[in-house]
Formats: C-alpha cells, sequence, structure tokens
C-alpha cells in the first residue's frame, strides 16, 4: 500500500474538492478551474448550504484526475513565473 500523500486539508484525499484546493493540485490559477466547471469541461456540484445566499463549488478527485486544463495565455504566466 502507498504512503498517503499530503493534500490541501489533510494527509489523504477528501472526498471533494474546493476551486482553490483543486487549482493548487493541477498547478493552474484558481480562475481556470472556474472557467473549466462554467464552460462544462469539468464536472463539478454547487453546494448551496441550508439558509446561505451563495454556495460553493465541490469537485470529486476522480473528475479531477479526469479533466486535463488547458492553460489560457493569461494563466500561463503566472504558473511558475520567475519574479
Amino acid at each position: 500500500m502507498a504512503a498517503p500523500t499530503l493534500y490541501p486539508r489533510g494527509n489523504t484525499m477528501p472526498e471533494t474538492l474546493t476551486i482553490r484546493e483543486a487549482a493548487a493540485l493541477k498547478g493552474v490559477a484558481y480562475s481556470t478551474v472556474h472557467r473549466a466547471i462554467r464552460e462544462g469541461r469539468l464536472k463539478a456540484t454547487a453546494h448551496i448550504p441550508e439558509g446561505a445566499a451563495v454556495g460553493v463549488w465541490r469537485i470529486r478527485p476522480e473528475d479531477l484526475d479526469a479533466w486535463q486544463p488547458a492553460v489560457s495565455p493569461a494563466d500561463r504566466g503566472r504558473i511558475g513565473a520567475a519574479k
């Protein structure tokens, strides 16, 4: 059995991921993941807590694994850019 990998919220993969966590795992910008959800290229579910005005997108790890980001030129400059 392989050793657990360190993920943003602990030492094992959670059931679902936030956009920020998914972006960190894929090495892309938050906006890249959000755009993929809006365009239907990445499956996600909106979770709206009872009484809340807004929800949070949740992404299953297997859906994130299946998605290959097409990084936009604007995002490409932010990933690993030297300062």
